[in-house]
């Protein structure tokens, strides 16, 4: 802001007086209005400053906090149905081949001793016809068949035996190897959970990273933003206060000019009264030397002060 001062000296009519005139200033005395308007302005744009930043910095932690609130919420909740998918996927098809194995396992097993059984009861019977036959048609013969029977007889009795204890072993060694295999399962599946259950911890952790990361970044922005408006705010105090304390200087430089004036011309007037009053003769010649020295003090006043200004 800048004032410019147009001052002029005038000598009313009669009087000896020199008064003072500055346009835009109706008395030396009046108070400037100028610091109440700066500060008010410098108020005014202090608080914009502050509700525009608040309102930014709000609205983005807002939206922030809720982009990460969603981004946890569905995390957890995929982590926890798939791993509940997973365990009851694993339980179900565990039961069901444990249950398929077994029956197979029953069914082959009764298939396999009622085969026996049958082929075995069909072979004694032959033999018992046979030896029946050779009987009745050798009797002399009978202590071989009496022999023939007993070896048949015993003979029956051990093949059953043996093919059931056959069976026996075929069923524990399937079952054996059937809950081998579900184990081994079991483990593979839940190894593959825990590594999957593992690797979502681990995107969650490098999720809360990223977002401390993404606070403390705005953060800093807030505290930049606030030291500029500081610095703004300062640098608009230091600029109005330099200019209020111009014009002021300018206003008493013009004053203490106009008194200087004023006293100088006051003391060449009464020097001149006392020299007319003492030389009358010379009252002419007073005159025109007077009236030389107003003028010459008058025109270096004037251009003295015009360098001032």
């Amino acid at each position: 802001m800048v004032t410019t001062l147009a001052v002029q000296y005038t000598r009313a009519p009669g009087h000896s007086d020199t008064w003072l005139h500055i346009s835009g200033y109706p008395g030396v005395n009046q108070r400037s209005r100028l610091p109440e308007l700066v500060v008010v302005e410098v108020v005014v744009v202090v608080v914009v400053v502050v509700v525009v930043v608040v309102v930014v910095v709000v609205e983005r932690v807002k939206v922030l906090v809720v982009v990460v609130v969603v981004v946890v919420v569905v995390l957890v909740v995929e982590v926890v149905v798939v791993v509940v998918v997973q365990v009851v996927v694993v339980v179900v098809v565990v039961v069901v081949v444990v249950v398929v194995v077994v029956v197979v396992v029953v069914k082959v097993v009764v298939r396999v001793v009622v085969r026996v059984e049958i082929v075995a009861v069909v072979i004694v019977e032959i033999l018992i016809v046979v030896v029946v036959v050779v009987v009745v048609q050798r009797v002399k013969v009978l202590v071989v068949v009496v022999v023939v029977a007993v070896v048949v007889l015993v003979v029956e009795v051990v093949v059953v035996v043996v093919v059931q204890v056959l069976v026996v072993v075929v069923v524990v060694v399937v079952v054996v190897v059937v809950v081998v295999v579900v184990v081994v399962v079991v483990v593979v599946v839940v190894v593959v959970v825990v590594v999957k259950v593992v690797v979502r911890v681990v995107e969650l952790i490098v999720v809360g990273v990223v977002v401390a990361i993404v606070v403390v970044v705005l953060v800093v922005v807030l505290v930049e933003v606030i030291v500029v408006a500081v610095v703004v705010v300062v640098r608009v105090l230091v600029v109005a206060v330099a200019v209020e304390a111009l014009i002021v200087v300018e206003v008493v430089v013009v004053v203490v000019v106009v008194v200087v004036v004023v006293v100088v011309v006051r003391v060449v007037v009464a020097v001149v009264v006392v020299v007319v009053e003492a030389v009358v003769e010379g009252v002419v010649v007073v005159e025109v030397v007077v009236a030389a020295v107003v003028v010459a003090v008058v025109a270096a006043v004037v251009v003295k002060d015009a360098e001032v200004l």
